[in-house]
């Protein structure tokens, strides 16, 4: 009786981890594993092996207009002072 109920347990046994399955990276994938940046395609490929940019899939960065700003860049007081002529 107690053999048939390990049997039994046995085969009901979950057969994952019990953290479920984890997401492949290329640390757990095999050495041709590259999965890249996750960064969308800026053109295509050529039958000859070349590469065409294509406009409307380049990065459109909008920058404001910084005239008359009264902000500064951040510079670190830990660097020494210069004076122009060191120029």
């Amino acid at each position: 009786m107690l053999s048939a109920f390990i049997k039994n347990s046995y085969v009901c046994a979950r057969r994952v981890p019990s953290s479920g399955f984890s997401v492949i990276n290329s640390k757990r994938g095999n050495k041709n594993l590259y999965k890249g940046k996750g960064v969308p395609a800026t053109g295509r490929h050529t039958k000859l092996g070349g590469y065409i940019l294509l406009k409307w899939k380049l990065p459109e960065y909008v920058v404001p207009d910084l005239t008359g700003c009264e902000l500064k860049p951040y510079i670190s007081p830990l660097i020494k002072q210069r004076s122009p002529k060191e120029e």
